[in-house]
């Protein structure tokens, strides 16, 4: 009796791929027998998911030869990663048939347990002959020399004299260990990583910087790296160079066409060749199709900094109380993130916050208050946070102004001598509590008068002062000796837990609050 076997999604899915070709279903069934010899058929199910029976756990299903999978060969992977690439370059450039099975990487098919009967690795490729006796072969380079050993008696893609093959060799074996590894994580911390680490892209960067510098000192001194033509020592490293080229290194400053000009055009002789542009091309096409879907997805706005701090945190409010929805990208001042060379590309100023408004161009901000004003003049059209009565805006910008350069840099230096300073100073100490209070007076005189700073109503001048405020009542004054907020300054104490009670506000210090409990147990 013929089994049921899931092969993986449509859209993933090559017709050649032991299937007939089907536009509008969304999933395959291939039948085989209980000894997976013999296709039976295909069974094409409605895209109506209710329409669907209980699968089994998803399975690749292996693909034997039948009239109606005639190609010899099998080759397990997406042709978008450089390995399986590799491969699907030398199979097309000896002129060899095949069958492109897709592997479901983030959905885990590369470990599960069909995949790894075929590599035990869990790595894309793998390579099954169907004309021998359906050997199995992994690891690109392995399959690579396969292939040539086998298939290439005409000597187009290696080579005859012995010595060339075992030069041949030893760059299949440099680009597997020094390229791909090397190259692979540059990948990994330019886009997949959790957390932007800037020096553990530079290193990776400058890894890719020192293989080229080694291909372009020998190809200074020939055309190809073995044999005098091109083989698949050459071939095996252009997937690889393609996205260092395009991706990897952006931010380095280094001209690979200027300082490197014999690997450069070796790379473009090589990319020139049909099949390597037909592949190249549809990276291109895909990596295109991957990063507008990405775009589409993305949230409008890039927030540099984490909440915690004052400032950062102030921005993250004034967000999310317009609906704005960002992403946020934490900078570790601890390890001086905020001084490394990508983020002064933003804030050349070297301090959070930073923000990057995607939906206008990737127009990049910095200065807290700037940043506030930029939105509420953008994206507050209905004036919630913000004024239409131009005497009014330049009180707003009073405000904004004085918590600038009153409020921020004196309870900044509170803390600085209470937690950051080599010594403890008592008198530098108080001299900034002593200023912290003054700014409360200042404060508390004008909100003796009124509920808000400015048309009556909450304001972005409003906002700025909570996360100062908050760490002066918490921690600035905490000790102060004779210091009763709510005694001494009501409309203020008032004022300040009124914004404390919005949502918004009270999210963003609950994460503050957290992050300095963690801290406090960690010392």
């Amino acid at each position: 009796m013929p089994t049921v076997r899931y092969i993986s999604s449509l859209s993933g899915i090559s017709p050649n791929v032991c299937t007939s070709t089907v536009a509008t279903f969304w999933r395959y069934y291939i039948l085989v027998s209980s000894e997976a010899k013999v296709m039976v058929g295909i069974e094409l199910l409605s895209h109506d998911s209710a329409d669907l029976p209980p699968l089994p756990a998803p399975a690749l299903a292996f693909c034997p030869m039948t009239s109606a999978n005639s190609k010899p060969f099998t080759l397990y992977g997406d042709v978008l990663p450089p390995s399986p690439m590799n491969v699907a370059i030398v199979l097309n450039e000896l002129g060899l048939e095949y069958n492109l099975a897709p592997v479901d990487i983030p959905g885990g098919e590369h470990k599960g347990p069909e995949f790894t009967k075929l590599n035990p690795n869990g790595r894309i490729p793998a390579l099954v002959d169907h004309t021998n006796g359906d050997f199995v072969i992994w690891e690109s380079g392995a399959i690579i020399l396969y292939l040539v050993e086998r298939y290439d008696k005409d000597k187009k893609l290696s080579v005859t004299a012995i010595d060339d093959k075992f030069v041949m060799i030893q760059w299949l074996f440099f680009q597997t260990s020094g390229q791909g590894p090397y190259y692979g994580q540059a990948a990994w911390f330019t886009r997949y990583h959790p957390e932007k680490i800037p020096s553990a892209i530079e290193r990776y960067q400058k890894e890719i910087v020192r293989v080229i510098s080694v291909l372009d000192s020998v190809l200074s001194k020939q055309d190809w790296l073995v044999g005098g033509k091109v083989t698949v020592a050459d071939l095996c490293f252009v997937p690889w160079n393609e996205g260092a080229l395009n991706m990897f290194l952006n931010g380095l400053e280094v001209d690979v066409q200027g300082q490197y000009p014999s690997f450069y055009k070796w790379h473009k002789a090589l990319t020139q060749r049909p099949v390597v542009a037909k592949f190249m091309a549809l990276q291109a096409q895909r990596l295109k199709e991957i990063q507008d879907k990405a775009m589409s997805q993305a949230k409008p706005f890039t927030l540099y900094g984490s909440v915690e701090p004052p400032n950062p945190m102030k921005i993250a409010i004034v967000l999310e109380e317009l609906g704005l929805e960002h992403d946020i990208i934490p900078i570790e001042l601890s390890k001086r993130e905020h001084k490394e060379p990508e983020f002064l590309k933003l804030n050349p100023n070297g301090r959070v916050p930073a923000l990057v408004d995607h939906s206008n161009g990737d127009f990049v901000i910095w200065e807290s208050n700037a940043i506030l004003l930029y939105l509420v003049e953008r994206y507050d059209k209905e004036h919630k946070l913000s004024v239409s009565d131009a005497n009014e805006n330049y009180a707003l910008l009073q405000w904004l102004f004085f918590q600038a350069s009153g409020q921020g840099p004196y309870f900044g230096q509170a803390v600085w001598f209470m937690r950051g300073h080599r010594e403890k100073l008592p008198s530098a100490i108080e001299r900034y509590q002593k200023e912290a209070i003054r700014v409360i007076e200042v404060l508390e005189s004008v909100l003796s008068k009124q509920e808000w700073l400015v048309a009556g109503k909450m304001t972005i001048a409003d906002l700025s002062f909570v996360p100062w405020n908050d760490i002066a009542l918490t921690a600035i004054l905490k000790d102060f000796e004779g210091f009763d907020v709510d005694q001494q300054f009501p409309a203020f104490s008032k004022w300040h837990n009124r914004m404390c009670a919005r949502p918004t506000v009270a999210k963003q210090l609950a994460i503050r609050n957290e992050y300095m409990r963690k801290l406090q147990e960690g010392n």
